[in-house]
């Protein structure tokens, strides 16, 4: 019995793995008062949040894309970042640039990363 439940942890394991790098898990590295996240993150509510959270995004084809960051904060900081599958940051959208747009390519990964700073308020991210 002990051997079984020493296999289910790797097992856990990859089967999370693999759930990240197809894009349907989450990585959340915050804190928080409160955080309402909604849309598969593309809005959320949130108080005294500081971290990041990186979920993995991929495109059903090549296209140029346009990105529109709508944050609306009473404190602190917070921006989005696309990161290519290296994680070099390739666009980053804040309050002082809300706006941007870049190529992707039809079945690349990419990385797309949150930003918290002592924040508290909410965003929108639109991407056409």
């Amino acid at each position: 019995m002990k051997e079984a439940s020493l296999l289910l942890i790797p097992a856990a394991a990859a089967g999370m793995w693999l759930l990240y790098q197809n894009g349907l898990m989450v990585v959340n590295s915050k804190r928080a008062v409160s955080f309402v996240g909604r849309d598969r993150g593309r809005r959320a509510s949130f108080t005294a949040c500081t971290g990041t959270i990186r979920r993995i995004v991929r495109f059903p084809q090549s296209k140029n894309l346009h990105m529109v960051f709508s944050p609306v904060l009473t404190k602190g900081s917070v921006a989005v970042e696309l990161q290519n599958s290296q994680k070099q940051p390739l666009l980053r959208l804040d309050e002082v640039c809300p706006t941007g747009s870049i190529f992707v390519e039809k079945g690349q990964r990419y990385h797309l990363v949150f930003h918290f700073q002592s924040a508290t308020g909410e965003y929108s991210l639109q991407m056409d």
